[in-house]
């Protein structure tokens, strides 16, 4: 997978049982399919994907509040990790949320999770706190990280 050509859209319903069954197997605690559903067709959503031969590789999305954006779950396939996929959704959602006025994204990553902390950083986010006890399965602390947008 190393030249891979992947196309980065906004999800639809139909990309929905694919990108559940991707975040299974990302999250300890996952969110179900009618999420992403009801995503795909609320407006103050956006969700992205990206495909390659027809498959979802990634999907990266966010809900928006006023003129604030929370970066809610991005995950990309194990064999497609370490391609740059990541971080070509965080930019492309990141403007999308600004083209929609949006000032500032938030997001929370786990303390152990180095990769994706990694990925934050290189895409401009800055750590602005903690959250503790954030996410179960196993309990931990969550990183808060923002980017402003304007």
């Amino acid at each position: 997978m190393s030249d891979l050509s992947v196309t980065i859209r906004k999800m639809t319903v139909s990309d929905a049982p694919q990108v559940a069954c991707l975040e299974r197997r990302a999250f300890s605690q996952p969110w179900p399919e009618a999420e992403f559903v009801k995503a795909a067709q609320a407006d103050n959503y956006i969700y992205l994907i990206a495909e390659h031969e027809n498959q979802i590789i990634g999907y990266a999305g966010c809900v928006i509040a006023a003129d604030e954006a929370d970066i809610t779950n991005i995950a990309v396939d194990d064999g497609a990790r370490r391609l740059g996929i990541g971080t070509k959704l965080l930019r492309s959602l990141t403007e999308m949320t600004a083209a929609r006025g949006v000032a500032s994204i938030f997001l929370e990553v786990r303390q152990s999770n180095g990769p994706a902390q990694n990925l934050y950083f290189k895409t401009g986010f800055k750590k602005i706190g903690i959250r503790k006890n954030f996410y179960q399965k196993p309990n931990e602390d969550a990183i808060l990280m923002a980017k402003k947008l304007h």
